[in-house]
Formats: C-alpha cells, sequence, structure tokens
C-alpha cells in the first residue's frame, strides 16, 4: 500500500481501479487514517524503523491536508477514521 496508492505527499489514494489498474486519484481521509494505524501496528509488531518513520510522513501530511482552522474538513464518518489513526 505505502509503495502502490501512497502521494508523494504522504497521503494515500483511495484505490487501484479494476480491471485498467488505474489509480483513483481520490484523496480521503480514511484512507491516510487506515494506512496510519496499519503503520503503526505494522512498527509494533515488527519494531521496524520504516514503519513508524511511514506513519509520521502520513500523520504530518494528513494533519496539513484534512486539519483547517482546528477541525477536520472532510466527512466525519471518513475523519473519525483518520481521528482513529492518529491516537494509535
Amino acid at each position: 500500500m505505502n509503495e502502490q496508492l501512497q502521494t508523494p505527499d504522504g497521503l494515500f489514494y483511495d484505490a487501484i481501479k479494476s480491471p485498467s489498474l488505474k489509480l483513483a486519484k481520490y484523496i480521503y481521509s480514511y484512507n491516510s487514517g487506515t494506512m496510519l494505524q496499519a503503520n503503526v501496528i505494522l512498527h509494533q509488531l515488527t519494531k521496524q524503523e520504516k514503519y513508524i518513520m511511514e506513519a509520521k510522513r502520513t500523520a504530518d501530511a494528513a494533519e496539513r491536508y484534512f486539519f483547517k482552522e482546528g477541525k477536520f474538513v472532510d466527512n466525519y464518518w471518513f475523519s473519525a477514521v483518520l481521528f482513529r489513526g492518529f491516537i494509535s
């Protein structure tokens, strides 16, 4: 996921379309939140620094992109997934 769906700035695209294998370049907070949490868990399980570095990169990018004027700017259900990633 980090290699295939991650944007250059650390967020995540929505999906890879089938059967064309083209990126669906929509950016939603739940994708970044899911991968933020997954990278934290992978770091906890493996102790590999690359995962915590990816988690920090995603957290920084997500904060810049989805958090404006003291609140999340995406759909509140999607933002809840991102928030869960932040607290992991």
